[in-house]
């Protein structure tokens, strides 16, 4: 601990002295890197496991250099200041082994979710963001104590950015009025952590529903408190989906949405942290929908202010897990009207990403998409 903290204080010091600007990702070299979300599954049989790690090697060598690293507050805080960092070194330390800079992912809030712990927030169950003040000072400050700790850790294992939340706009579109409340939690993480360390970079991820009404499945522009975000934060960060549109419209879709993100990011580095693409589950998706999506997903942020482009994800999701996530996410879907007049709308929506890996979960091997990124990778 007493180490953490000198670590901490030298990099306090640092940041009085010297102007970082972590909108460029100083900790990250320059170029392109490209990656991939390896998945979530709960009951992965071995052959998967083996195909994992075949195609993480080949990957590692054809130039991947950066992954996502995923750890949960309440996890590493489960009793207030009590704190139990071994697994999220462990964690760093094989990625420095690998050759990965490792993307940290510590999110408050978590697309259905508001992910801080049980002390804080009072139960377990998932919860919704207008059931939680996030810009409570004693969520603040308990989020910044972790920072304290979390922020040299990364630093020392080559990490350059930390997400400390992955959609909020999903809770924001029914309550654009907590906008406020929200934007006063990331301007105090992101103010802290580059107290900490000025040149790690901050950002929140936002969703698919950055420029997709996803209730009249039509493309608009972004929202105001989409723009906010992004202003408050250092990097832009997205998660984009592809659309069900031919594949002879397909380019121009495609090019269009990465464009008015890149906009959206007024000169900031910009990060995809998901891209994915279903190859089954509904009319119009298909192997050569999501292969050509990456195709043109990949060709539309060359040369371009993107920094880092993630796939989500490896491996399709299994029906275990589906099971596992509707199970988990049902008693907050059912407190928005449109999951309770059609409890079954869930699995529309996790059925998709049974399909939405470039890796096949029944028999491990590679979609046609996954050579698109390996293509992608070899071309940087």
């Amino acid at each position: 601990m007493r180490l953490f903290y000198w670590v901490s204080v030298v990099f306090a010091l640092i940041g009085t002295s010297v102007v970082a600007d972590a909108t460029k990702m100083p900790l990250l070299p320059a170029g392109q890197y490209y990656s991939f979300e390896t998945g979530f599954n709960i009951d992965n049989p071995r052959r998967i496991r083996r195909a994992i790690r075949r195609l993480q090697d080949e990957a590692t060598q054809a130039g991947m250099r950066v992954k996502p690293l995923e750890a949960g507050w309440p996890d590493i805080e489960r009793r207030e200041g009590r704190y139990n960092l071994r697994e999220f070194e462990e964690q760093l330390r094989s990625y420095n082994e690998e050759g990965w800079r490792p993307l940290v992912f510590i999110r408050v809030i978590d697309s259905d979710d508001v992910t801080i712990p049980e002390y804080l927030k009072g139960t377990d169950d998932a919860m919704s963001l207008n059931e939680i003040d996030v810009s409570s000072p004693r969520i603040i400050a308990r989020y910044n104590a972790l920072m304290d700790r979390v922020v040299p850790l990364v630093r020392q294992y080559n990490g350059f950015a930390i997400m400390i939340s992955n959609e909020p706009d999903n809770f924001l579109i029914p309550y654009p009025q907590l906008t406020g409340q929200v934007l006063q939690f990331f301007t105090a993480a992101r103010d802290h952590i580059h107290s900490i360390d000025p040149n790690m970079a901050v950002g929140v991820a936002l969703s698919n529903g950055f420029d997709h009404d996803d209730d009249r499945d039509r493309i608009r522009g972004p929202l105001n408190f989409h723009t906010a975000i992004i202003d408050a934060m250092d990097v832009a960060v997205y998660n984009m989906y592809c659309q069900r549109v031919s594949i002879r419209r397909q380019a121009a879709s495609v090019q269009s949405r990465i464009a008015s993100r890149i906009r959206a990011a007024k000169g900031k580095d910009v990060i995809f942290q998901e891209v994915g693409c279903p190859s089954d589950g509904e009319s119009g998706l298909s192997l050569e929908h999501q292969r050509n999506f990456f195709e043109q997903y990949f060709a539309a942020i060359s040369n371009t202010s993107v920094r880092v482009a993630i796939v989500f994800q490896l491996v399709d999701w299994t029906q275990g897990t589906i099971e596992f996530y509707a199970d988990a996410l049902r008693p907050i879907m059912e407190s928005e009207p449109a999951f309770r007049e059609n409890p079954d709308l869930i699995f529309v929506f996790l059925d998709q990403l049974s399909s939405i890996g470039v890796v096949d979960a029944a028999t491990g091997e590679p979609k046609p998409a996954w050579f698109e990124f390996m293509k992608a990778l070899g071309n940087r």
